[in-house]
């Protein structure tokens, strides 16, 4: 017995610590032993795994306390992945709705989302051309804006030199109204 004495005094998690040949089996133990031990001392790890294989033998489907928080675990991770993934699948879905709303001539049909998005590439190309053309306009009612400040000037600067010759030929002012016909031709 001085040979087994050896095994059981090392610390074992299943025993409670005495060095006796004989120890208690912690809660733990009992629960995952479920054989008890026929002669009333503690099991070898060897006895204890013969003990579970056939336990396993017995029932496949068992499963200790351990592999089935584990397997819980798994399952939640699972069930969790699922609901996010299929959360992720619902945003997209709807970008992709409200993509299609706002293509013109595709509200209210149904595409494929390939579809969906070789239209929003076409009408995205057309607004990006449609946009290089106005900035074409732009330009050039920049450059006619331009023009015509520079031409209000100038009729300004007429107006201006035609009071005054009236003045020094002692004729009396135009009126705006008699300016405007003058710029029109009304008015000689």
């Amino acid at each position: 017995m001085s040979g087994s004495s050896d095994h059981e005094s090392t610390s074992d998690p299943g025993t409670s610590g005495s060095s006796s040949g004989t120890s208690t089996p912690s809660l733990e133990q009992e629960d995952s032993n479920p054989l008890p031990s026929t002669t009333g001392l503690d099991l070898t790890k060897e006895e204890e795994k013969l003990n579970q294989n056939s336990l396993e033998q017995l029932d496949p489907n068992r499963k200790t306390p351990d592999l089935e928080q584990e397997h819980e675990h798994v399952l939640m991770r699972k069930a969790t992945h699922k609901l996010s993934e299929k959360k992720r699948r619902k945003a997209i879905n709807k970008r992709y709705d409200d993509l299609k709303s706002l293509l013109p001539g595709m509200k209210g049909l149904t595409h494929s989302k390939q579809v969906i998005l070789k239209k929003a590439f076409h009408y995205v190309e057309s607004l990006k051309a449609d946009s290089r053309l106005n900035q074409g306009v732009v330009r050039e009612l920049a450059i006619e804006r331009e023009r015509n400040i520079s031409l209000e000037a100038e009729h300004k600067h007429w107006q201006e030199k035609l009071q005054l010759l009236r003045q020094q030929k002692g004729l009396p002012p135009l009126t705006p109204e008699e300016l405007q016909g003058v710029a029109t031709g009304a008015i000689s």
